[in-house]
């Protein structure tokens, strides 16, 4: 998948949404929204391309001066036939930095598993990425080659 595309619906994502987190001592109460994301990506098992559509609950919540988001999938899917199995997904922005953390791993019907990880630190002065690790470098095929495409 084309590196700025995702990144672009990582950062649409997580700075527009009005998402949430578990409730700590300090925060303020946690806002709840729910949304469907649909985006290009491939299969790594076998290189060719497909949708995913993403359907999340996103929950934010404030401590002091930091933002955190958490995305708690409620379903995934692919036009090519996988199955959204396993996710888990924060980001925080703070005066200093916005960061974004994913773990995919989707399951097709005939056994083929793909993971997909994203790594995202920008620092918030510049605008900057300090750490940027995403597909299609962090796609991948759980027991088999990866084929890019």
């Amino acid at each position: 998948m084309n590196t700025m595309k995702r990144f672009g619906v990582i950062a649409t994502i997580g700075i527009a949404g009005a998402l949430a987190a578990p409730q700590v001592v300090n925060a303020d109460p946690t806002a709840r929204t729910e949304e469907s994301v649909t985006f290009p990506g491939f299969d790594p098992c076998t290189g060719t391309p497909h949708m995913l559509t993403v359907d999340t609950e996103v929950r934010t919540h404030q401590h002091r001066n930091t933002t955190v988001i958490t995305y708690r999938p409620s379903g995934g899917s692919t036009d090519s036939g996988y199955l959204l199995k396993s996710s888990s997904r924060t980001t925080v922005l703070n005066p200093n930095t916005i960061s974004d953390r994913l773990i995919e791993i989707w399951q097709h019907p005939d056994g083929r598993k793909m993971r997909a990880q994203v790594v995202v630190v920008i620092d918030a002065g510049t605008g900057m990425p300090r750490v940027l690790r995403t597909p299609p470098d962090t796609v991948s095929c759980i027991g088999g080659p990866t084929i890019m495409p």
